[in-house]
C-alpha cells in the first residue's frame, strides 16, 4: 500500500496519548473525534470515579514516579511551580490545560468532536470500504482494566480468596495506605506501584515484605523482602516462598501490572488480539500489519511517555496524510522478524533497554521528518515531532538519583520543582534538531 488518506479518524481514549494523537492529526487536516469513556479529558489521570470492578486506579496521595520533565509534552511546559514528581490533581491539570489548548486551535474549533462518558463497545473493519464501524454507548462507569495477577502455579490462591475474600487484592484496588495500619502486607512486585505502596504503607505498619523475583535493595524503607511466591495456606493465611520462607499476612497485594486489552477490536466477528502482555503484527509498535488504517499510540513500556505518544502520533498523522508512504508488507514482517529475533514479547523491545528511549524516539522523528513539504497555509502550523536531546539524555541518568534525594525531604519535597533545586546541576543542554523539537527549554529541568 503507498499511502492512506481519510478525512475521518477516531482516537478511542482522551487521555495522553488520545491527547497527543489528536493534535498531530489535526494539524494534518484531519477531522477528528474523540471517544472518552470519562466524563471529562485526561485518561486515568482525571482520578473519576470507580471502574465496573470496583478499582479505583488513583489511590490517595499519588504522585508520579519520575520527574515531570520525563513526562512532558515538547510543546508545552509546566508551570514552574509544579513539584518535581507532580501529584495526580496537577497531572490532571496540566492534560486538561493542553486539551483546552487543542480544542480553541483553529483546526480544533471546525474538526473536532469529543463524545465524553461514551464507552466504545465495538470497532470493526468491512473490508473492501476501507472504513471502520465505530459503536458506543453512553457510559456511567469506566470499564475494568485487565489486571496482571502471575499464573495458577502459585498454588492455593484461588481457596485464599474464596476463603478470605478481599486479602488478596491488584494495585489497581489500593485506596488508601492507613487502612492497612498494623496489619501484615506482602506486596508482589517491585516496580513502580510496588515500590511506592510497599512506602506508603511502612508509614502505618512495620510489617511490609515485598516479594521479588530479583535480589538487590528495595528502597530506603522497606528492608525485608523475599523470592517468589511457591504456594498459598488458607488455612493459617500463610504464604510460602522459594527458598523455604514461611510467614503470615493479612493482605496481599499484586503490584504486576496490567494486560493489554482490546476487546472492542473485532474482525468478521473475531477478536483482533488476545488479552495479554504482547500485542502482535504491530510495525514500529504503532500499526497493525494487516490494515495499517488501525494504529496504536503509547503502548511501550517506558518512563517518557508523553513523547513516545507525540513521536508515535507525529508518524500516524503523516502515513495517514499521505506525506509518509506506507510501509510495505515486505518493511513490516522484515521489522517485525528482526524484532522478535531479539525479544519474544515485541512490546518489550524498549522496556528491557534492547532499543532505549532516545534511539526510538529520535527514529520515529527521523521518520517523520522525511514527509513531503507541509501545505495547508501560512495560518496552520505544522505539529513537529519531538526530539530526545542530550539534555534529557542527561536528566534520565540522573533521575533515580535525584528522585531519591527528592523523597527523602518527606512531606516538605513539593517545594522542590527541579533537579537545580535538589543540587543536580546538569551540565548537558537540551539540544535541538531540524525537523524536531527538544524539551521546551530544559529550564523544567535545570532552572
Amino acid at each position: 500500500m503507498s499511502g492512506l488518506k481519510n478525512s475521518k479518524v477516531a482516537v478511542i481514549g482522551g487521555g495522553m496519548a488520545g491527547l497527543a494523537a489528536t493534535k498531530s492529526l489535526l494539524a494534518e487536516g484531519f477531522s477528528v473525534t474523540i471517544f472518552e469513556s470519562r466524563r471529562e479529558l485526561g485518561g486515568v489521570w482525571t482520578g473519576e470515579g470507580l471502574t465496573s470492578d470496583g478499582d479505583g486506579l488513583m489511590y490517595d496521595g499519588l504522585e508520579t514516579n519520575v520527574a515531570r520533565s520525563m513526562m512532558t509534552f515538547t510543546d508545552q511546559p509546566w508551570s514552574v511551580d509544579t513539584p518535581l514528581s507532580p501529584p495526580n490533581n496537577n497531572v490532571k491539570q496540566y492534560l486538561q490545560c493542553y486539551a483546552n489548548d487543542i480544542q480553541r486551535l483553529p483546526d480544533g474549533l471546525e474538526s473536532l468532536t469529543c463524545y465524553l462518558g461514551t464507552q466504545v463497545i465495538d470497532v470493526r473493519y468491512t473490508p473492501g470500504s476501507g472504513m471502520w464501524t465505530v459503536d458506543t454507548q453512553t457510559n456511567n462507569e469506566t470499564a475494568p482494566k485487565a489486571k496482571h495477577f502471575p499464573s495458577s502455579r502459585e498454588r492455593g490462591r484461588d481457596r485464599w480468596n474464596a476463603q478470605h475474600p478481599g486479602t488478596i487484592l491488584h494495585s489497581s484496588q489500593f485506596q488508601s495506605a492507613e487502612f492497612y495500619r498494623g496489619k501484615n502486607v506482602l506486596i508482589v512486585g517491585k516496580g513502580p506501584s510496588g515500590l511506592d505502596i510497599s512506602t506508603r504503607i511502612h508509614a502505618f505498619t512495620d510489617n511490609v515484605v515485598v516479594s521479588t523475583r530479583s535480589d538487590g535493595r528495595i528502597s530506603d524503607v522497606i528492608q525485608y523482602h523475599v523470592g517468589p511466591i511457591e504456594s498459598f495456606d488458607a488455612s493459617d493465611m500463610t504464604v510460602n516462598f522459594q527458598g523455604g520462607i514461611t510467614l503470615r499476612f493479612d493482605y496481599i497485594i499484586y503490584c504486576t501490572g496490567f494486560l493489554y486489552d482490546f476487546p472492542f477490536l473485532s474482525r468478521r466477528n473475531e477478536p483482533l488480539f488476545e488479552r495479554g502482555i504482547a500485542m502482535p503484527d504491530l510495525f514500529q509498535h504503532i500499526f497493525y500489519k494487516p490494515m495499517p488504517t488501525l494504529a496504536f499510540v503509547g503502548l511501550p513500556k517506558l518512563t517518557v511517555t508523553f513523547m513516545v505518544a507525540e513521536a508515535q502520533s507525529a508518524v500516524v498523522a503523516r502515513v495517514f496524510s499521505r506525506r509518509l508512504p506506507c510501509p510495505t508488507a515486505e518493511e513490516m514482517e522484515l521489522w517485525g522478524s528482526q524484532v522478535r529475533s531479539t525479544e519474544p514479547n515485541m512490546m518489550m523491545v524498549v522496556a528491557r533497554g534492547l532499543l532505549t528511549p532516545d534511539q526510538y524516539i529520535n527514529r520515529l522523528s527521523d521518520w517523520s521528518s522525511q514527509a513531503t513539504d507541509f501545505r495547508r497555509g501560512p495560518d496552520i502550523s505544522e505539529k513537529l515531532p519531538p526530539y530526545y536531546c542530550t539534555g534529557m539524555v542527561n536528566a534520565q541518568a540522573v533521575a533515580g538519583d535525584a528522585r531519591a534525594r527528592y523523597m527523602a525531604h518527606g512531606s516538605n519535597r513539593f517545594q522542590y520543582t527541579t533537579y537545580r533545586s535538589l543540587n543536580f546541576m546538569l551540565d548537558i543542554p537540551c539540544s535541538s534538531k531540524v525537523g524536531g523539537m527538544g524539551i521546551l527549554g530544559m529550564d523544567a529541568v535545570n532552572a
